[in-house]
């Protein structure tokens, strides 16, 4: 798992974020 940058703040972003990371198991930012 890649770390992303403290950009993402939002919790529903996170969220999402978190939802990715357990799909494809990998960590993938958007925006």
């Amino acid at each position: 798992t890649k770390l992303a940058p403290p950009n993402i703040a939002c919790s529903s972003h996170v969220s999402k974020v978190q939802m990715q990371i357990n799909r494809h198991g990998s960590f993938q930012t958007y925006g």
